[in-house]
This record gives structure tokens, C-alpha cells and sequence, in this order.
């Protein structure tokens, strides 16, 4: 049987004891359903307006997978009769709209949880459960569905590609921090090991430093007195690799993402040609060219739950090692926004809880 969520099965089953008949499968639906359903869905809504409707969501088996997919919170609807689920789902899904009501009565549900209409749809059924993915009608291309990524040249049409995608993306940046530290880091686009291909360079901090040592993480810190974070980005580059970069190899910026470590991370996009890495022994153990197309691996991103937050974490299975949030939801955003031109937002992910200190 897939792995699913213990307390979600739990209660699945006490409800499917209870009351048989008025649920719609003896089990919640598994991974593979999961992720099938929201491939599907992408690739319907890509680049279109409207929200996406799930109907009988249950314990959010298929809404983990749909965020997982990259469909930003604020467009799901989830739509749920049964009064114990629904709380489940208000629990442990803060940014999509919860209806609690039946499916079968949308119209005035959604009259007293207005949505933008959709005209179309996509549906898969499990048993006699339905989940219906709405969306408008539009054009869009979404990688998941177009025979697999392979790789992305590193060339000059990459560069226009990425520029493009982040002058077009509505940016949010939080012109208050909220008490928390501003922070910038640098998301650089280099050549790979392998002639010809684009990656990122990605590091491991040294052990020996007093904050998050050890752990996976992109060239940045905290921005001075006077900075911007362009300027942070690129000092703290200079810092930990010795790259030398100017403001014109930035390409543009991606969303703040706040930390439990009390930082306000701004990515900044840079493009680095032809550079020699020197990591700095004294904050990188060592540092890595990770092709881009490893971010569109089979499987990735996972969402993950954990007891100890109602957000779940996210992680990046990639070839040196599962990278976890907060670098992971950085890249997770630079995977969506510049290289896919999707908008999705990143900062309702959790990081795990050896990265809130």
C-alpha cells in the first residue's frame, strides 16, 4: 500500500468505519494517484488564470501533490462534506481555501466562497471519489508533460530565456521584515561540468561554523548597513567562492522567504560565465556545479509532514545529497519562475526543525 500520512489514514479509516457508505474509497489515495492527478492538472492550468477545485479532498492526500506540483496555495479550493476531515484539512493546509459543504450543491457553496469561474476541466476517480481540477481555457507549456527535461544548453538564448521569466513574474517583497534579518543569497548560473550544459553552484557550509554548519546552502549572508541585496549577493559570492560578478550578470530576483532562524532570505539570479571557483575554507567545506536539469527530477520536490509544524517541509533530492529548505525552497521557486515561467509561490514551506535554530 503507498505510504500515506499515519494520522490521515487513521482518521480515513475511522470515518470509513463510521460511515462507509458516505465515503468515497476504503483507503485515502495513494503517492502514484497523487502525482498522476497533479501532473494532469499542471498541465491543463499552466499559465492560465482561475483556481483549481478539488472536490471530496479528505485528509489532502492529492493537495500535497498538487502543491508539491508547483500550483501556488491561494488557487486551490478544496472542497470537503464531511466535518472531521474538513478540520484535518484547515489544520494542515493554511493557504488554500477550505469549503466545507457538498460537491454535489458547488454552485451555492462557491456563492458563499466566491472563486473565479472556470471553463474548464480534468478529472480522475478513484472508486466512486471525484477530484475535478477547473481551470480557464489558454495556452501554456509545462515541462512535467513534455517528455522530461534532458537539459538546459548554457547559452546566451538561456540567459534572454531567464530574464524574461523574472521580469515577467510579479515579485513579493515585504517592505517590513517583521523583526526578522535581511539576508540575501546568490543563485548562480554557471557552466556545468559537462561542456556546454547550464547549472548552479551549490555549497556545503564547514562543520565549525556556529550557525548551520554542515548544511546545504546557496552563497549568501546577511545584508550590512547600506546594502542592497544585489550588493550582498554578489560580496557574499566574492566571500565564499571568489567569484568576482557585477550588477549587470544579475538577472533579476525571486521572493523573500522568511526562516525560523530569523532571517529574510531575497534570492538574487546571476549569471557567472567562465569563472573558476575558490570555496573559502573558513564557511565552505566544499562546493558543487549542479545541472539544472536535476531539479526536475522524477519525484522532486518532496513535501513532507512533520509533528511539529502544520506546514509541511520541503526537499530536493539531488545527486550530492536530499537538500532541504530553506536552500531547497529557494531553488524550488528559481526551478518554477526562471527556467519553467511558472508563478509559484514558496513560502508556505516548513524547513526541518535542525534548521530552526
Amino acid at each position: 500500500m503507498p505510504t500515506v500520512e499515519p494520522a490521515g489514514t487513521a482518521l480515513f479509516l475511522k470515518r470509513w468505519l463510521r460511515r462507509p457508505f458516505a465515503t468515497g474509497a476504503v483507503v485515502p489515495s495513494g503517492r502514484l494517484l497523487a502525482e498522476a492527478m497533479a501532473r494532469t492538472t499542471r498541465s491543463v492550468i499552466d499559465g492560465r488564470p482561475g483556481h483549481v477545485v478539488e472536490l471530496g479532498a479528505g485528509t489532502g492526500e492529492v493537495t500535497k501533490a498538487l502543491l508539491a506540483a508547483g500550483i501556488a496555495p491561494e488557487r486551490l479550493v478544496l472542497v470537503e462534506r464531511d466535518p472531521e476531515f474538513a478540520t484535518f484539512l484547515r489544520r494542515h493546509f493554511r493557504g488554500p481555501r477550505i469549503v466545507e459543504g457538498d460537491a454535489a450543491r458547488l454552485p451555492r457553496a462557491q456563492a458563499a466562497h466566491p472563486a473565479q469561474p472556470a471553463r474548464a476541466a480534468t478529472s480522475l476517480r478513484r472508486t466512486r471519489q471525484a477530484h475535478l481540477a477547473q481551470c480557464a481555457a489558454g495556452r501554456g507549456l509545462d515541462l512535467h508533460e513534455a517528455g522530461g527535461v534532458t537539459s538546459f544548453a548554457f547559452d546566451d538564448a538561456l540567459r534572454r530565456t531567464i530574464t524574461d521569466h523574472l521580469g515577467r513574474f510579479e515579485l513579493r517583497r515585504r517592505a517590513e521584515t517583521g523583526g526578522l534579518k535581511r539576508a540575501a543569497v546568490a543563485v548562480v548560473v554557471v557552466e556545468g561540468d559537462a561542456p556546454g550544459e547550464a547549472a548552479f553552484l551549490l555549497t556545503k557550509r564547514t562543520p565549525r561554523l556556529r550557525a548551520h554548519g554542515g548544511q546545504w546552502a546557496l552563497p549568501g549572508g546577511r545584508v550590512d548597513a547600506g546594502e542592497t541585496i544585489e550588493q550582498t549577493a554578489l560580496r557574499e559570492l566574492h566571500e565564499e567562492l571568489g567569484v568576482l560578478a557585477s550588477t549587470d550578470d544579475i538577472l533579476g530576483t525571486l521572493d523573500d522567504y522568511p526562516t525560523r532562524s530569523g532571517y529574510l532570505i531575497a534570492p538574487v539570479i546571476v549569471w557567472s560565465p567562465g569563472i573558476t571557483v575558490t570555496p573559502n575554507p573558513a564557511e565552505v567545506a566544499a562546493a558543487y556545479r549542479i545541472a539544472c536539469r536535476e531539479l526536475f527530477r522524477d519525484g522532486s520536490p518532496e513535501i513532507v509532514a512533520i509533528e511539529e509544524s502544520d506546514r509541511p517541509i520541503i526537499r530536493l533530492p539531488l545527486p550530492v545529497a536530499n537538500v532541504n529548505a530553506p536552500t531547497a525552497a529557494v531553488l524550488y521557486q528559481f526551478r518554477e519562475v526562471a527556467l519553467a515561467g511558472r508563478d509559484t509561490r514558496v513560502d508556505h514551506f516548513e524547513q526541518p526543525v535542525f534548521a530552526w535554530r
